[in-house]
């Protein structure tokens, strides 16, 4: 994490460093419509956009952003500058399944109605002024999709009056990372390599070098650099705050203005929407300004963006067969927002969680932050403070969520972070939730029990508890309750401490086990030593024996000690030791002190 924030920070100071020593700017060189930006949303961003584009309006700003399309897009801008010109910009992108995407782009900047005259100031009519640069773009991701790459090209035409020139206006070609961390992303672009004249005027190349990170998940930040060899080098800065599910908030800055802008994403709301999802898709309107530059430049730029349905959608998510050997295909996905996004991070926290209680070695120590993160995205990430109401009510979230991801969620934060009233809440609400089976209910119960247990709040885990240990059915759930029991009342009440130990190793000795009969290492929260429950209970059973003294007792504490030496060779190294060391001071306490003493030498 300090690696990241720490390179961060030196690309946006040298940014700083180096616009400071430019001695010369880009205005009035030609092509300088088409350095203006396009769609409202890297606009309000302060044009810092190469490192964030992945939609439609890629193909101006960086076509490697191509490479992560899902479902087709369409976008319009339309902007009214300075002295009545207009500035307007048109795309359409498309996926092509597991090959990219492709784009066209169409951007103008027109003045009419000025007012034409000779040498003597006579009037000669009105003539207007007319740019425009016709562009296509291709990006696919490469090397495991760890990387993106794309290339464009552009077509340019000007006219000034009765006067016209056209010519190529090169070659984009444009490099963007998968993001590192889920955090940090980096691209370059070079545009406008190998550019022709137009009306005798070189077109000069540029390169832009860029990068987004995500400090937190509502704040998206991101910084640019644009070079225009022997002419200028610009820093841009930007930030993006969603404020609450579909609401964004912009702001940027780029030497020439400091900018803002918001963003509104029609899922399911008015007539534009209703439209677009008849075929699956969404609307987003953007509104950008500036706020402090020159005079003049606080004019609005609008932006329209429809997208498709996904490519990847929720039926094959749902679906999806062997996911967990698929998970490069869905990490595109996990920052979509809504069910296909929630979708996404649900397979891919299954999986990490699956790997972690199913397959990683017995001994070792679980590390559920990973499934945790997750979890936590595809709930609360893509639906916020509401997310209880919206996977029960919303038809495209519901079929993704279940007791199963629900009590993972659960077991994930109870392991990853400390336990408190908000944790007792998520669990409730897990709870409450329900889901397509009731298979988990006792699961997310014990969950609840064990971290009101840990709060301190003993009387209503113990009632929990009461309640799973008298199923019929002799569950994990069930036996665990028991050892919790027991853990409780071993110091208070001995005797009942001593009723659910018996109960549990008669019935439970063996570790626990999946449904298709494998064993599993961390089968719930918390994990017990080596995975058999039945060696704690019976080292606590000798413990509580050895407590409470006299002859009877001390001769059940040697059963216990010695049951559990003979019946577990492979016992953890901690209740080996503890085993032997109090088996001695057993014996020693029975006057058997030759014993105790040759115990104590075996275990050298």
């Amino acid at each position: 994490m300090r690696k990241i924030t720490r390179l961060a920070c030196i690309v946006l100071v040298l940014g700083f460093v180096a616009a400071a020593v430019a001695e010369t700017g880009d205005g009035g060189l030609p092509g300088e419509f088409l350095r203006f930006g396009v769609g409202a949303r890297g606009l309000g961003m302060g044009r810092a956009y190469v490192a964030v584009s992945e939609g439609a309006d890629a193909v101006y700003w960086n076509p490697a952003g191509l490479g992560g399309l899902l479902r087709w897009e369409a976008q319009a801008m339309h902007s009214n500058l300075y002295l009545d010109s207009r500035y307007d910009f048109v795309s359409f992108a498309y996926p092509i399944h597991k090959e990219g995407g492709i784009a066209l782009g169409f951007v103008s900047l027109g003045m009419s109605g000025l007012e034409r005259r000779n040498s003597y100031n006579t009037e000669l009519g009105e003539f207007g002024i007319n740019n425009w640069a016709l562009m296509a773009g291709y990006g696919r991701y490469l090397w495991l999709k760890r990387l993106r790459i794309g290339v464009g090209a552009k077509f340019i035409n000007e006219s000034v009056g009765d006067e016209k020139a056209s010519g190529f206006g090169g070659i984009d070609i444009g490099i963007m990372t998968k993001d590192f961390f889920r955090k940090l992303r980096l691209s370059v672009v070079l545009q406008g390599l190998g550019t022709g004249k137009v009306a005798s005027d070189q077109y000069p190349m540029s390169i832009k070098t860029g990068l987004q990170y995500r400090l937190i998940r509502p704040l998206l930040i991101s910084a640019q650099l644009d070079i225009v060899p022997d002419m200028s080098v610009k820093p841009r800065v930007g930030i993006e705050y969603r404020i609450m599910r579909g609401l964004y908030f912009r702001a940027g800055y780029d030497t020439k203005e400091i900018s803002a802008g918001i963003g509104y994403s029609f899922s399911r709301l008015n007539l534009i929407a209703t439209s677009v999802n008849m075929c699956g898709g969404e609307a987003e309107v953007d509104y950008a300004t500036g706020v402090i530059g020159p005079v003049g430049n606080d004019y609005a730029r609008v932006s329209l963006v429809v997208r498709g349905k996904e490519k990847i959608g929720i039926e094959e998510l749902q679906k999806a067969e062997n996911p967990c050997e698929r998970l490069s295909e869905y990490e595109v996905l996990l920052g979509k927002e809504g069910a296909v996004g929630a979708g996404a991070n649900l397979i891919t926290g299954e999986c990490n969680f699956n790997y972690q209680s199913v397959q990683a070695p017995l001994g070792a120590d679980p590390d559920f932050t990973e499934a945790h993160y997750y979890f936590k995205e595809a709930y609360i990430g893509k639906f916020g403070r509401n997310w209880k109401e919206i996977i029960i009510t919303d038809e495209s979230a519901k079929p993704l969520f279940s007791q199963k991801t629900h009590y993972m969620f659960a077991e994930a934060t109870l392991h990853s972070t400390q336990i408190t009233e908000e944790t007792e809440q998520l669990i409730s609400d897990l709870i409450a939730a329900g889901g397509d089976s009731i298979a988990y209910d006792d699961r997310l119960k014990f969950d609840l029990a064990y971290c009101l247990e840990q709060l301190g709040r003993t009387d209503s885990a113990v009632a929990l508890y009461e309640e799973l240990s008298k199923r019929e059915i002799d569950s994990p759930e069930k036996v665990m309750s028991l050892y919790r029991l027991a853990l409780i009342y071993k110091d208070k009440k001995p005797a009942q401490a001593l009723e659910y130990l018996n109960g549990l190793v008669n019935r439970y000795q063996a570790g626990f086990y999946t449904e298709r009969g494998k064993r599993v290492s961390y089968p719930m929260f918390p994990k017990f030593k080596d995975n058999n429950l039945f060696d704690d209970a019976l080292l606590m059973m000798g413990d509580i024996y050895r407590t409470e003294g006299g002859e009877e007792n001390l001769r059940n504490a040697v059963r216990c000690y010695t049951q559990l030496l003979l019946l577990s060779p492979d016992l953890d190294k901690t209740n080996l030791r503890l085993a032997r060391e109090r088996l001695a001071d057993v014996y020693e306490q029975l006057g058997e002190k030759d014993l105790a003493k040759k115990i104590r030498e075996s275990s050298l």
